[in-house]
């Protein structure tokens, strides 16, 4: 596991990781220092041994089993190692301060078996500090930066739009994105550019076909702890707060201490992630590309009752997925699960009960006519070619997705018309060369 280490030879957190790493730590204290209290009497039979006069006191000090200082040293030394590889593997802190300490501690207890007299005092003094500098070097070894949601995504074609897409998103409390390139569309680096410089965007390289799992995994092995919260997204696809005057990170928060208030006793899952369903937009009449934003070039979107609409985008804890599944459903670790803002537990990639009480994800996914048959002439979705949805080719999935599309303009939901002034504004700013918008 990777995870994005400072020149000061810190790694990065943010601040719910950290929570999570000092609890990981309280609790392996409680063990250390019960066995931290037993140096000074492991001190005091060494000192004895050393005092005895022939082999046969030294061995009825020993007695039939195996000796208590060297069991002493095995149980304390297994402590260190399996924390170590705790801490390197499950938190990424390969390289850091705290492994140091331990390798340390490790040595000091092997040390104090070959100790006597005045140097063994000072040898078990010291030990017995170090393990209690435990928890201080642990914190020392993380950087604290406090991110409470990122955007994971993969795009192509998407320059056009992608400004507006960011732009939207930091105004509904995104603090970063990571960007994965899939490199056929030269001018993504150059529009991304002001926002990697301002240290918004991490932009990464991943060409090929079929290659979206390979970056979403890639972003949750490198990046789980720089970040409380990850979203899976697609470049037409924009999470909306649903309360008046709340941002994403607040409804994260509302349905997570909701789901914890209101679950069962005996329900037996912890909420890893929320899955967010879509709500379907569709070309709203629009035969050319329309000048203007997307949010306010289509306003009208599908009926909540269509098949299409259950399909849930992936908000979670990246610290508890193993892997991403697909698009719309993430591996959780042992006991976790996505659940709906309601606190339902979703075990595939839709969701038929949605409420929208709190979050919505707004799917753009035809835009104008002219932007979809040139999607279709393309055969742009790679994931098509190898029939991982629809059998057959990506003829059959545009047939598909243009029959549904005749029933994704029935409902009018400008919910993010507001922010078109303000997105605007950004925009202008940055076109003249302002000061940094965020």
């Amino acid at each position: 596991m990777e995870n994005q280490k400072e020149d000061s030879g810190k790694k990065v957190f943010s601040e719910l990781p950290r929570k999570e790493l000092q609890e990981f730590i309280d609790a392996q204290m409680k063990i250390l220092s019960a066995l931290r209290e037993l140096i000074p009497t492991v001190c005091r039979i060494l000192n004895i041994e050393s005092q005895a006069q022939d082999s046969s006191q030294r061995e009825d000090l020993a007695g039939e089993d195996r000796n208590p200082v060297e069991l002493f040293q095995m149980e304390i030394q297994k402590r260190f190692i399996s924390l170590g590889e705790a801490l390197e593997q499950t938190y990424g802190l390969q390289d850091t301060e705290i492994l140091r300490h331990l390798e340390r501690c490790c040595e000091e207890t092997y040390q104090i078996g070959n100790a006597a007299g005045t140097e063994l005092e000072e040898l078990g003094e010291t030990l017995d500090r170090h393990i209690q500098e435990i928890p201080e070097r642990a914190m020392q070894s993380i950087e604290v930066r406090p991110r409470k949601l990122s955007v994971t995504s993969i795009l192509g074609r998407e320059s056009p739009y992608v400004q507006e897409w960011v732009e939207y998103h930091l105004l509904a409390g995104v603090e970063h994105f990571y960007i994965y390139d899939n490199q056929k569309d030269e001018a993504l680096p150059v529009v991304l550019a002001p926002y990697i410089e301002e240290g918004i965007v991490t932009l990464l390289p991943m060409p090929g076909e079929c290659v979206m799992f390979t970056a979403y995994n890639d972003a949750l092995d490198r990046f789980r702890f720089e970040t409380d919260y990850m979203a899976f997204i697609d470049g037409d696809e924009f999470l909306v707060p649903l309360q008046e005057g709340k941002k994403i990170p607040d409804m994260i928060d509302a349905i997570f201490e909701r789901y914890n208030r209101e679950r069962y006793p005996w329900h037996g899952q912890e909420a890893g992630g929320i899955g967010v369903n879509w709500r379907v937009y569709g070309m709203n009449g629009h035969e050319k590309k329309p000048e203007g934003l997307v949010i306010e070039n289509y306003l009208y979107r599908a009926e909540d009752t269509l098949p299409y609409s259950t399909h849930v985008k992936v908000i979670c804890n990246p610290r508890v997925v193993e892997a991403m599944y697909t698009p719309h459903r993430a591996r959780y670790k042992p006991g976790y699960w996505s659940i709906s803002e309601r606190g339902s537990l979703i075990f595939t990639s839709v969701f038929h009960d949605a409420h929208f009480e709190y979050l919505q994800c707004n799917h753009y996914a035809f835009k104008s006519k002219e932007e979809f048959w040139d999607r279709r002439g393309r055969k742009e979705w790679p994931d098509l070619k190898k029939g991982f949805f629809y059998e057959g080719s990506a003829e059959k999935y545009f047939e598909w997705t243009l029959r549904d599309e005749r029933e994704c303009n029935a409902v009018y939901d400008p919910v993010l018309l507001p922010y078109a002034p303000l997105i605007k504004a950004r925009l202008n700013s940055r076109t003249r060369g302002g000061e940094s918008v965020r």
